[in-house]
């Protein structure tokens, strides 16, 4: 690995860590919410959350054999930002099931995960 794409790694993997963290503390507000309007406001900001974190993965260098994964990061965190907005949608007229099935996309958490690990693998 080039010393460029070293330093674009480093830079590449304090951006993921942060992500991680943001989405994980937020993820654990919602199990706790006491009541309908308190876990669509929380659904709602989780979306925002997602979509900032969406937007610190699109910021800075990436190196070019990781420009893939991150592209797929992105898409996949707006695409599950996306979903959160459905479900703060429900959640605050009181559908708490179609809530919970719009968070549970499994398939594009799979996606973030599969890139998530793609670039800690690479960068390590």
């Amino acid at each position: 690995m080039s010393p460029a794409d070293r330093t674009a790694c480093a830079e590449l993997l304090r951006r993921l860590t942060q992500v991680t963290q943001t989405i994980s503390a937020s993820s654990e507000l919602l199990t706790n919410s006491l009541d309908r309007q308190q876990l669509s406001q929380r659904i709602a900001d989780e979306t925002t959350r997602l979509r900032q974190a969406a937007d610190l993965m699109a910021q800075g260098s990436v190196p070019p054999r990781l420009v893939a994964a991150d592209r797929d990061l992105v898409a996949a965190l707006h695409a599950f930002a996306d979903d959160f907005n459905r479900a703060a949608g429900a959640a605050k007229q009181g559908d708490l099931s179609t809530a919970a099935g719009a968070m549970n996309d499994e398939a594009t958490v799979r996606r973030i995960v599969e890139a998530s690990q793609t670039i800690e693998e690479t960068c390590a």
